[in-house]
């Protein structure tokens, strides 16, 4: 995402989101939706949660990332400003 950075700490958490979106296998169409839609919640309050659960019945392994990661507010939100910027590059 514009404007975000990442730290050496963040690698494993990156990896482990561009494997899912591989696996995935989105359409150029579902990438460009997906995005859009991750783009547009990220500014609410409550948008990690809001976009991993609008998300989970297309990417199955997203409710094991979501669920690891619910003590870990901060860390849900760059999860989730990773998987907009992975998605966008998707397609």
């Amino acid at each position: 995402m514009p404007g975000s950075f990442y730290g050496v700490d963040d690698l494993p958490l990156f990896a482990e989101i561009e494997a899912l979106v591989f696996d995935t296998r989105l359409t150029p169409g579902e990438a460009t939706l997906i995005a859009d839609e991750l783009e547009r919640l990220i500014p609410e309050p409550d948008a990690p949660l809001r976009a991993l659960e609008f998300l989970g019945h297309r990417m199955m392994r997203l409710e094991a990332l979501r669920a690891s990661m619910l003590h870990q507010p901060a860390r849900l939100g760059i999860a989730v400003g990773m998987l907009a910027g992975l998605v966008r590059a998707a397609h």
